[in-house]
Formats: structure tokens, sequence, C-alpha cells
């Protein structure tokens, strides 16, 4: 069963930019940046260059970010073969916070889906940890009226595995009209005639 993601939500220092005004933006921003692998201990506030928004690309003032266990992986560096592109001595993704719901304050050319001042969510490369935050516009979509920020930032990774467990695994169809307590959800390989090859277990041996 996995975990609910954690929601936090960075602080604004007076000296930030309103919404919707990106001439004014500070040009650096305190962040939670971890320079090196490791647990929760490795994770420092500091001060850092204020993202710009490339092309397509826009920048979001972050409102509130969740910490799944994606984020954990790129922070641990583990498993480690995920070195090979997350960085094999130090990581390359230093602020994490992949989901992210806030504002777009500044957008980039070719950007014509997102307008300043649309309150938006979705998952990005990290950076979530850090009061602004710049990803590309196609990773973003609207916030729906009456949701929360929070509720927002919850939502990409932790949602659309939900959904992964509820489409690929468990064949749910829009419609399907049985209750969950009348379906059992089967393995795949059962469904197609094959029973699922057992893994042994091993039992732990104290010292």
């Amino acid at each position: 069963m996995s975990r609910r993601p954690t929601v936090t939500e960075p602080n604004e220092p007076a000296d930030l930019a309103p919404k919707g005004d990106p001439a004014s933006i500070a040009p650096t921003m305190p962040a939670a940046v971890a320079r090196r692998y490791g647990s929760a201990d490795v994770v420092a506030i500091e001060n850092v260059s204020t993202p710009q928004a490339g092309k397509g690309q826009v920048l979001i003032q972050v409102e509130a970010s969740s910490l799944n266990a994606l984020d954990w992986h790129f922070l641990t560096g583990t498993p480690y073969l995920l070195r090979v592109i997350a960085g094999l001595r130090r990581p390359k993704r230093t602020i994490h916070g992949a989901d992210v719901a806030g504002t777009v304050v500044a957008v980039g050319a070719d950007v014509t889906s997102l307008h300043v001042g649309d309150r938006v969510f979705g998952e990005s490369a990290g950076g979530g940890c850090a009061p602004y935050l710049a990803t590309k516009a196609e990773h973003l979509v609207h916030i729906p009226i009456g949701v929360s920020s929070q509720a927002a930032a919850a939502t990409p990774v932790a949602g659309v595995t939900a959904l992964q467990g509820l489409r690929t695994h468990g064949g749910t169809r829009p419609g399907d009209p049985r209750r969950r307590s009348d379906r059992r959800v089967q393995h795949p390989q059962r469904r197609h005639g094959r029973a699922p090859r057992r893994r042994p277990c091993h039992r732990l041996h104290h010292r």
C-alpha cells in the first residue's frame, strides 16, 4: 500500500514578486537543496538563482508541492541504476518536488496554452521545494475550479499511479457497473490462462 504524498508549502519572503508581476521577481530565492545523494539530512536551505522560463516553458510561483517515492529515489540515488540518468556521483536534480501547483507568473517563447495568472498543476523535473519553478507548459494543466492548490499538488504522480492500478492492472473501464466488492483483481498473466510465477520466500535470520 502506497503512502500518502507529503505536501509542502514553501514560505514566501516579502521580497518575492506578487503573482502576475514577473518584472519584479527577485533574482535569487531560498530553496531546499540536496547537492549529494543521501537521506533528508543532506537537504539544506540555500539561496539559488531564480529560474527563468525558456522556450516552451512557463515560470510558476509555487503554492504547494508534494513529495512521493519518486522524489525519494532521486534524493537517495536508489536503485543505483537510476544514477546513470540522474548523475553518477552527484545528483543532477538538486531541488526536489516533482508534483507542483501554483500560478503562472511568466511565459516563455512558443507557449500559447497558458497565460500569466493561470492556476496550474502537473509533474515537473523537480524544483517544487522552492518559491519558483520553470517547467514545460505541456506538463501542466489548469486547476479545476473549487480544487485547492494542496489537493492539486498531491495528484500527479499519486493520481496517475492509482489510475494505472485501476485501468492497467484492475481492468476497470468507464461505465463498469460492477462494484469493487463484486470483482476480483486478477494478475494479468492469469487472465490469459497462465499462472504467475511464484517467487521463493526467504526467511530472515536474526543474528
